[in-house]
């Protein structure tokens, strides 16, 4: 291993992160950041430098499985994010089956 890599994977990721916090994304996008590209954007920036310190051809099964995981994740974070805008939209026609069968 490079002895570098635990320093690169330790600070690279943070120092990212704190940037894409802080980053003026209203000011550029003239919109906020979308809740899917923080997230994706968070993930990218600890898997990549970790990906690329790991040396990919040495431990290609170990990195699999960390990228395996990070999309089975965010799979699942998308369709939870579907289930949750589903329950909403029930609960918002059910409210105005109320307002229309009670009046208000």
């Amino acid at each position: 291993m490079n002895p570098l890599s635990p320093i690169v994977v330790t600070f690279l990721p943070a120092a990212v992160i704190a940037a894409e916090h802080y980053a003026p994304w209203l000011r550029w996008l003239h919109r906020p950041l979308p809740r899917l590209g923080a997230y994706v954007m968070g993930t990218l920036a600890i898997l990549v430098p970790a990906t690329i310190a790991a040396q990919p051809h040495k431990h290609r099964e170990t990195i699999a499985m960390f990228w395996a995981s990070a999309v089975s994740a965010g799979i699942t974070t998308l369709a939870l994010w579907g289930v949750d805008e589903l329950n909403e939209r029930v609960a918002r026609h059910a409210d105005e089956l109320d307002r229309l069968t009670h009046g208000e």
